[in-house]
């Protein structure tokens, strides 16, 4: 798995920040707790814990998906080759 260094190194209030996409971000709060922030301004915060889990189903999502013949659009592929920092 390729390495990358998606979140800023500490925001004003210890925090971190990372976006996802054009219209998605991922704040690290100082506490453990993750918030998504999602288009249309809907978010989520997840504990530490739920997040951990919420990774793992979304791995199994994505490996079942592909299994069935999806693939990641040219565009999303092009994204993450100019977002690779590592």
């Amino acid at each position: 798995m390729q390495e990358r260094t998606w979140f800023t190194d500490g925001l004003p209030d210890g925090g971190n920040a990372a976006t996802a996409m054009d219209d998605i971000s991922v704040l690290l709060d100082p506490s453990g707790l993750i918030t998504i922030d999602g288009p249309a301004g809907r978010s989520t915060t997840l504990d530490f814990d739920d997040a951990v889990v919420l990774s793992a189903v979304l791995i199994e999502g994505i490996r079942i998906l592909r299994e069935k013949g999806w693939s990641e659009r040219d565009s999303v592929l092009a994204w993450l080759s100019d977002h690779d920092t590592v």
